[in-house]
């Protein structure tokens, strides 16, 4: 957990450093939008790791063990036969063309794929529980 967390912060420091160097430079708006959004993205990432998985013990936090101590570990449940991540991948291409192309009426496109993306996250919740 501690090496995520500080990955997390570089990452943080690195795209706030990125963001205020391409706004300066550029004057552009929205490079420095989507930059931020990378840097509040990156921001929930590490309150996460911090607030719900605090009590994780993590064989990475512990100099002294070797991968053979780790062996036959659990590390979680997953469904390898959901198609729920493809309906996913298939919503952000969506928003993310609807935004790209949004005068006219691509905005419906990205409603289409926001509903995608929040019905496969309901979904891979159930199938994971």
């Amino acid at each position: 957990m501690k090496i995520g967390v500080r990955l997390f912060l570089s990452s943080l420091v690195f795209a706030v450093g990125i963001a205020a160097a391409y706004g300066w430079a550029t004057h552009d708006a929205v490079g420095v939008i989507m930059l931020a959004t990378m840097a509040a993205a990156l921001i929930l990432f590490t309150s996460y790791i911090l607030i719900a998985e605090r009590e994780s013990d993590l064989a990475s936090d512990h100099v002294e063990m070797t991968p053979a101590d780790v062996e036959g570990e659990v590390m979680g449940v997953f469904s390898f036969e959901s198609y729920w991540p493809i309906v996913a991948a298939v919503g952000c291409t969506l928003v993310l063309l609807g935004l790209a192309f949004l005068p006219g009426i691509s905005w419906i496109v990205a409603l289409c794929g926001a509903a995608m993306v929040a019905f496969a996250a309901r979904f891979l919740i159930v199938e994971s529980t």
